[in-house]
């Protein structure tokens, strides 16, 4: 499963985050920085002999930290970890390449916390 790739491969490229890397939300956990996930859309594309085995899927993580510096930083680790990489995502799953479709930034009043934001299509084995 990609996701668990993902995670895999986040957590040994910026281990500050290992443990901390949840799926669509922040489960309302105090511990920052944290990084949440969530997959926006996925295209599995059809030849003329059927369904192949490479899937396209949108993901966008959200990084939220105390400090906007720390937060920068943070994020140029995740974009460097996923970004271009073509290999084994960590559990086997083969990713065939990643390209980063946005990269934004915010600060969230409420959580006093300072957020950005990574767009990646992955192209992956399913």
């Amino acid at each position: 499963m990609i996701e668990t790739g993902i995670v895999a491969r986040l957590a040994a490229q910026v281990p500050v985050l290992a443990g901390n890397i949840l799926p669509v939300d922040r489960q309302e956990t105090d511990i920052i920085p944290v990084l949440v996930y969530q997959r926006i859309s996925t295209t599995r594309p059809m030849t003329a002999d059927g369904a192949t085995s490479l899937v396209l899927s949108r993901y966008q993580f959200n990084l939220y930290d105390a400090s906007y510096d720390s937060m920068i930083g943070l994020r140029s680790q995740v974009r460097a970890a996923l970004s271009g990489f073509v290999g084994d995502m960590g559990n086997g799953v083969r990713c065939f390449g990643a390209q980063l479709e946005n990269d934004q930034e915010e600060y969230v009043k409420e959580l006093s916390l300072y957020g950005g934001s990574i767009d990646l299509t992955i192209w992956h084995e399913e």
